[in-house]
């Protein structure tokens, strides 16, 4: 269910990006302020990337779906369905990161 809903919110960007003309987008995030510093994160988003993106979760969908016919009545498929949502995460945060260290910390 929840890698259906990123599938469904990943065409936003894609839409997003086609519709301003421009190869690619480019969005600076505040995400910390604590008094003079400041740290900041950028996210690229772009046509490429997009796609890649897609991908990723079109495979965790399709990984998702099997996991409820195949692991039915497991006892730790929670903690099977949290870890691939951490790693299709992380493989996001691969594709959209431009900065080299934010990169290697995904």
């Amino acid at each position: 269910v929840f890698s259906s809903i990123l599938v469904i919110v990943s065409f936003f960007p894609f839409i997003l990006l086609f519709n301003s003309g421009s190869s690619f987008l480019l969005i600076d995030w505040n995400v910390i302020n604590f008094g003079s510093y400041q740290f900041k994160s950028e996210i690229l988003l772009d046509k490429i990337g997009l796609i890649f993106s897609l991908a990723v979760l079109l495979i965790s969908l399709s990984v998702m779906m099997f996991t409820i016919s195949y692991m039915r009545g497991e006892k730790y498929i929670s903690y099977f369905v949290i870890i691939v949502i951490a790693f299709v995460f992380s493989m996001n945060l691969l594709i959209y990161f431009p900065n080299l260290i934010r990169l290697l910390l995904g």
